[in-house]
C-alpha cells in the first residue's frame, strides 16, 4: 500500500480508507460508515480543507454515537425517550463548550 505511487500525506490516509471498504463486509453498516467518514475526513486534511474534514469526523462520531446508544440500550434495557433526552443534553453542552471556545479565540 506504501508503495502506490502518491503523495505521502495519501498514503496517510489509505489505511483507513481500506478498513473502511473491509468494514463493509466485516461489521456492522453504522461502524462502517463512521470508519468511511474517517477516511474522507484524513483525504480532507489532506486537501487542506479543514472545514470539511471537521465535518466527516463529527459525521463519523455520530455513526460512532448511533452504534453505540444502540448497544447500550439493548444491553440496559433504556428506554428511548431517555437514550434520546441524555444525547440532546450532551449535544447541548458540547455545542455550548465549543461556542465558548470560539467566543475567546
Amino acid at each position: 500500500m506504501y508503495f502506490i505511487p502518491a503523495a505521502i500525506p495519501f498514503k496517510l490516509a489509505f489505511p483507513v480508507t481500506f478498513l473502511s471498504i473491509a468494514a463493509f463486509f466485516f461489521c456492522n453498516k453504522t461502524i462502517a460508515f463512521a470508519f468511511l467518514f474517517s477516511a474522507f475526513g484524513d483525504i480532507a486534511g489532506v486537501e487542506r480543507s479543514f472545514l470539511c474534514q471537521m465535518g466527516m469526523f463529527a459525521l463519523a462520531h455520530i455513526c460512532f454515537i448511533i452504534f453505540f446508544a444502540k448497544r447500550i440500550r439493548k444491553k440496559l434495557h433504556i428506554e428511548k425517550s431517555e437514550l434520546l433526552r441524555t444525547l440532546v443534553i450532551t449535544a447541548l453542552l458540547s455545542l455550548a463548550s465549543v461556542l465558548c471556545i470560539l467566543i475567546h479565540v
